[in-house]
Parts: structure tokens; C-alpha cells; sequence
């Protein structure tokens, strides 16, 4: 077995040439052409009887080379290769075998494991999508299926309904082994394999450890707490140990693949959110990209950091994957966003001179959240978060003015994206005044053309460019301003057209829009022949119409209003002559006579759409209690047993019609002595209180967690 990561990369060129071993993987993609149900016709070729097994046993050494070679850090390129042949080898024996095999559903998780590990998302979400929606999946397999697909939702339901069952306890493992002992000495002739119940209840102790893990994961990921993860981990390993001691293939495989596909960015961004403040995640995202380049300690780091001019221009790593690369470019970019967005909303709109920036820093930033991070690091680390901060405001400010800092800051931008709207300012602001006049005096081709053209310059530069962009993405923005139907210009890209509508025209094109504007407004730029400042024009109705998709004023105002069928809005307006500007009027529209006589037919505004239509007219008035807030309560608990100290995190989750206290890691403790409502909208935290037999919740959401 090699041992090296270059013997490892040696096996998988070896194993994935086109003539491997006879060419197996053409010899199972050609038998999978004329298989149904692992059966051949009667005129088929001889293919091996053992071309199952030999697929098999192929495709899981290349899954294991690949995982070895990910281990010891070797080439990830030659890794995905032998993922991607471990996933094609196996889909050859799944896709048209016999659907009663014994771990056919454990090959088609492997199988999709593999093609996620090799990247291949399209192809693993296929067969993964296909294991959530069967029945007949293990619970490991189902959530194996869910944390690939990031599905969070429904990993917690899987797992913590497993859990409050009580399925794999310890008192119901030994209950079932005792009674198949005492079934065994009570019948005349006990057969070999009747030892079958001990492997099956080792089997279930397994499943429930897992799903254990799978809970302290989660509830790590969503209270961003490292001990949470380790322990989900060191469960993970326990299990491992097991399932290789007692040669339990199946489940040794789960437990490696949950431990190797992408735990190392979950463990990445849970130390960031361990970390977060606001500004420290993305000060120390930033600095451990400069240290990979220039591979030093922290001393040097901070010497590089402070004394460097080009510390901040994006930092090449030598033999980086192409792809690796572009994430981290992406992530730099972001992480430059999220530092510079934070400075200037501290001091951003202060006429702070360059040799004050740190003393303005450390007023404003002592007793706060960054402060107190701060403390729980070394001496060293501190020294280094901080040269990062202020190093990065003094570039801020030395490529700005007082003005300009604020338009960024007004912006919600960076400085680099700072100085790309400076440079197309002069354009925009007047294509802006443009839209927005053309769409008041009803010229349509005008609004278009000058929404286009704005379109044009702001989707070149970060953070409004998309990936991919439609090559006829200014056709697609014209059918969307015009309120026509999409689905022919989507035709064959449905995909891509509906990503750059809800990425491009619902999201960044306003943004944008709305950055020239404040950015304008603060620096008191003038437009048109009368130098105008740009605030003194009407600028309130080219973002709606692009927000909405529809010149229509009345029409966007109603889709602004909560309707959310934009033809159905174009059709509701048209068919009842709407003119309505503001949200007062609309209102009295909804009342008028007009609206109840064609509200009153059973297909209007659409058949599609009616039950839409009343619901919205019925709950138009918002009430109070959809409003989000961070809200806190109190409930009393009934415990199992001895309650947990106070502090100790818990999980309250509806088993059996009743709210389920349970541990981190899924184990019932006891019950919520409260009625709440199951299908609450918001986000539920909750701990044991001071007084143990209380517990503390924090509900970020509506006024909706009462259940009477």
C-alpha cells in the first residue's frame, strides 16, 4: 500500500488510465447501456460474472487513495481524479442494477459521496436528491445526504427525532438483545445465525452515536462553540475504531466520509465565527492569507502588515490549484468589503487626521465585542489583529477624502469598490436622473436604454459583478422591465436566467443603483445643464421598477406591498386602470368597488394565483407580531433526571406532540413545561438558567413561539 502522497498520485494516473484492468469502467458503462435491474437481455455479450465485485473493490480503493492523498496534504487535483472514477465505477453498477441488492443504497451514498468529493456538485446532487426523497435509506445514509447538501433544516429533524425516540438507547439495545436471548435458549434447535440480534444491536448503537455527532456538529456550527465540534469529532473517530475493529465495512465508510469531505471548511469558518465580531473574523481571514504567502511567524507578519504598501493587494500562493485560488480571490475580496464597510461605520465620518486613526480606533472600540475577543488571545496574536485594523484604515484613508469616506460608508461598499463608483460617477449619476425621468413622463425604451447602460458599468467591478452572466442578460433585463413573461427568453438556461434575476436585477442592480445615489449625495456632486445637485431630481422610481420588473409604478408598489406574482400584479393593475403612486392610495384601491367586482370572479387576477390574491387582500395591514426581534423568555422544565448545571446548553425540539428538551447531543432530558408553537417561524436558543428548573430561551424572530 503506498505510503507517500507521490507513491498515492502514482496509483490513481495508474488506476484511472482508459486501459486499466481490461478497461473495466467501459466494460460496466457498456453493460449498463442494455442492464434492467441487473438483468441482461438473452442476446447480450459475456460480461464477467464478478464485473459487480471488481467495480466494487475498484472503486472503493480509489476512494480511499483519494482520501489518503487529501490527508497528507498531496495533490488535490490528482485526488478529485480519483474520486471522480470511484463515483463513475459505482453509478455503473447502481443506475441500472438489480434494485433489491444488499447495499445497493450504501453504494449510491458512496457514489455520491465521491462525485462530491471530486467537486462534481450536478452529479452528486442527482443521486442526492434521489436519497432524501426514497424511504428506504438508513437514517446514517440520510444524513450523510443532508450535510453534503448543507440541508441543516432537515439534518436536525432526522437526527433529534431519532434521538427523542429513544431508538438507540442503551435500555431499549439491551431490552431487544435479552429478549433474542431469551427467544434462543428457549427454542428445541437454535440455528447458526441466530447471533444475528448482537450485530444488529451493535449496528443501532452505532447508527445513535452517529447521529450524536451529527447533532453536537450542528448545534456547533449554530452556536459557533470549537469544544461542540471536537466532541462531535471525537465521537466520529470512536465510531471509526469500531466499525474497523469489527470489520463493519459499510459503516466504517460513513463515519471516514463524514469525517473527510469538507469538515476542514467547516472547521475553518467555525474558528472564524468562534472568533467573530464584526471586525475580527475578516482581520484574521485577511492575515492568514498574507501569512500563507509570505510563510512567516507573527513578528514578521506584523512587520509586512505595517511597513508594507502592497500587504493588501491580493496575495498569490505559489502552486495553488487554479480553483483554489479563485475561492480565495473571492473570499479575499469579501473579507477587504467587510473590513473596510466596518471601519468607516466607526470612524468613517470623522475628520480624523492619518497619525490619529489608531488612538480614534481604541476609543471607540474599547469594552466592545472586538475588545473583549482580543483579550482572549496571547500577547502576540493581539499585536498582530491589531496592526491588521489599524494598517488597513491608514490605506483607507490615505486613498480618500473625509467626503468620499462617507459616500463609501452611505454605499455599503469598500474602498476599492469606493473608487470604482468615483470613477464612473460623472456617467452614472446622469444615466441615473436619466432612468428615473423616463419612467415619470412613461417613456419606456428611455428608462430601458439608461437602466442598461448602468447595468453595463457597475456589473464589471466587485461586488455587483455575477457568475455566470447570461450572454443575453440585456435581453433578459428588457423582457423583465417590460413585466413580460420570461420563460421563452429563459429557454435553455433556465438556471442561469433565474440566478441573474435574483442575484443581478433583484439584488446587486439596486444596490448599485443606490450606492451612485448616497455616494453622490455625499460628495454634493451636480447633474444636467442646470447643475443640479443630484438629490433635487426624481430618484425614487428606477430601483422599484428593477426590484419588481416593471415600469408599472402602481404594479411595483403592489409587489413591494407583499403580492408576489409580478404578472399577476401587471394584470391586476391593467385590468382595473390603477394609477395608484403612494401606499395610502393603494389601500383605497384595495377598498375601491372597482377591485371587489373583479375580486369577486373565481379565476382573477389568475387561476394560479386566486388564493394568492385573497390572502394578500385579507392580511394586507401587516400585524404586529410578524415583526422580527430578538425576543427573551423563560420556560419551566420537567427533568428526566437531575437537571444540568446552569449555563448548559440544550436543544428544544417537538417529539410526539410535545416540546422535547434535549442534550446537545440529542439526548432527552426532559420536557418544556410551555406551549409553543411547533411551526414558529424564528431561530430558538436556549440553556438551563440559574434556577434549574427553568430554562432561558432567546428567540430571534416574530411573535409567534406561543403555541396557545
Amino acid at each position: 500500500m503506498p505510503t507517500t502522497p507521490d507513491a498515492i498520485a502514482a496509483d490513481i494516473t495508474e488506476a484511472a488510465t482508459a486501459g486499466f484492468r481490461g478497461r473495466l469502467i467501459a466494460r460496466g458503462q457498456a453493460r449498463a447501456i442494455i442492464w434492467r435491474d441487473g438483468a441482461l437481455p438473452p442476446d447480450a455479450p459475456a460480461f464477467a460474472p464478478q464485473l459487480s465485485y471488481d467495480l466494487h473493490s475498484y472503486a472503493y480503493a480509489l476512494l480511499g487513495l483519494g482520501l489518503r492523498l487529501r490527508e497528507l496534504g498531496g495533490d488535490a487535483a490528482q485526488a478529485r481524479t480519483a474520486f471522480e472514477q470511484a463515483a463513475t465505477a459505482l453509478e455503473t453498477v447502481i443506475a441500472k442494477g438489480n434494485r433489491q441488492e444488499v447495499d445497493r443504497d450504501f453504494h449510491f451514498v458512496m457514489a455520491a459521496a465521491s462525485y462530491h468529493l471530486a467537486h462534481l456538485s450536478a452529479r452528486a446532487y442527482s443521486l442526492l436528491t434521489i436519497v432524501e426523497a426514497e424511504e428506504n435509506f438508513s437514517p446514517i445514509e440520510r444524513v450523510l445526504a443532508q450535510l453534503m447538501r448543507r440541508n441543516f433544516g432537515a439534518l436536525r429533524a432526522t437526527v433529534l427525532d431519532y434521538r427523542a425516540s429513544g431508538e438507540g438507547s442503551d435500555a431499549r439495545i439491551a431490552a431487544a438483545i435479552q429478549a433474542n436471548l431469551d427467544q434462543a435458549e428457549g427454542a428445541a434447535n437454535p440455528v447458526d445465525g441466530g447471533s444475528n440480534f448482537r450485530f444488529d444491536g451493535l449496528d443501532t448503537a452505532l447508527t445513535d452515536a452517529f447521529l450524536a455527532a451529527m447533532s453536537l456538529l450542528r448545534v456547533a456550527l449554530e452556536r459557533g462553540e470549537r469544544p461542540l465540534l471536537d466532541q462531535a469529532l471525537d465521537r466520529l473517530r470512536v465510531g471509526l475504531a469500531i466499525c474497523s475493529e469489527l470489520n463493519m465495512l459499510p459503516q466504517w465508510w460513513a463515519h471516514r466520509i463524514a469525517k473527510r469531505r469538507n469538515w476542514e471548511a467547516l472547521i475553518t469558518d467555525l474558528g472564524a465565527r468562534e472568533m467573530e465580531s464584526g471586525l475580527v473574523r475578516p482581520v484574521a481571514a485577511l492575515l492568514s492569507r498574507m501569512r500563507a504567502r509570505i510563510g512567516s511567524d507573527l513578528n514578521q507578519l506584523i512587520d509586512y502588515v505595517v511597513n508594507n504598501a502592497a500587504a493588501w493587494t491580493f496575495p498569490e500562493v505559489a502552486n495553488e490549484e487554479p480553483e483554489d485560488r479563485e475561492r480565495a480571490l473571492a473570499d479575499w475580496e469579501r473579507h477587504v468589503a467587510t473590513l473596510d464597510t466596518a471601519i468607516l461605520s466607526l470612524i468613517g465620518e470623522n475628520d480624523i487626521p492619518d497619525e490619529g486613526i489608531e488612538a480614534a480606533l481604541d476609543d471607540i472600540l474599547q469594552s466592545s465585542l472586538w475588545h473583549r475577543r482580543l483579550l482572549r488571545q496571547n500577547e502576540q496574536v493581539q499585536q498582530v489583529l491589531r496592526a491588521g485594523l489599524v494598517s488597513r484604515s491608514r490605506v483607507i484613508w490615505s486613498q480618500s477624502t473625509t467626503a468620499r469616506r462617507r459616500g463609501y460608508f452611505l454605499a455599503g461598499v469598500g474602498l476599492m469598490t469606493g473608487h470604482a463608483l468615483d470613477a464612473i460617477a460623472a456617467d452614472a449619476n446622469l444615466l441615473l436622473v436619466q432612468a428615473n425621468g423616463a419612467i415619470l413622463q412613461s417613456d419606456g425604451e428611455a428608462a430601458i436604454a439608461a437602466i442598461t447602460a448602468l447595468a453595463e458599468r457597475v456589473f464589471t467591478f466587485y461586488p455587483f459583478t455575477l457568475d455566470p452572466m447570461p450572454a443575453n442578460w440585456r435581453d433578459i433585463l428588457r423582457a423583465w422591465l417590460l413585466g413580460q413573461p420570461l420563460a421563452g427568453i429563459a429557454a435553455g438556461q433556465k438556471s442561469e436566467t433565474l440566478q441573474f434575476i435574483e442575484g443581478g436585477l433583484v439584488y446587486r442592480l439596486p444596490w448599485a443603483m443606490e450606492a451612485i445615489r448616497v455616494r453622490a449625495a455625499a460628495n454634493g456632486d451636480t447633474v444636467g445643464v442646470f447643475d443640479l445637485p443630484l438629490e433635487d431630481h426624481e430618484l425614487g422610481l428606477a430601483v422599484p421598477a428593477v426590484e419588481t420588473g416593471t415600469l408599472n409604478r402602481s404594479a411595483s408598489i403592489l409587489i413591494q406591498a407583499g403580492f408576489n406574482s409580478r404578472l399577476a400584479a401587471i394584470k391586476a393593475v391593467t385590468d382595473t386602470g390603477a394609477t395608484f403612486q403612494t401606499g395610502q392610495e393603494l389601500r383605497q384601491w384595495l377598498n375601491s368597488e372597482a377591485v371587489a367586482a373583479w375580486s369577486a370572479q373565481p379565476d382573477w387576477p389568475t387561476a394560479e394565483t386566486r388564493a394568492m390574491w385573497t390572502d394578500f387582500a385579507q392580511s394586507f395591514t401587516p400585524r404586529e407580531n410578524r415583526t422580527w426581534a430578538d425576543r427573551r423568555y423563560w420556560a419551566n422544565a420537567a427533568w428526566l433526571g437531575a437537571p444540568p448545571p446552569p449555563g448548559t446548553p440544550v436543544q428544544i425540539h417537538h417529539w410526539a406532540g410535545q416540546p422535547r428538551v434535549l442534550s446537545t447531543d440529542g439526548t432527552p432530558l426532559g420536557t418544556v413545561q410551555a406551549a409553543l408553537n411547533p411551526g414558529r417561524a424564528g431561530l430558538l436558543r436556549a440553556q438551563v438558567a440559574q434556577d434549574v428548573g427553568r430554562l432561558d430561551i432567546t428567540y430571534l424572530g416574530p411573535a409567534d413561539l406561543s403555541g396557545a
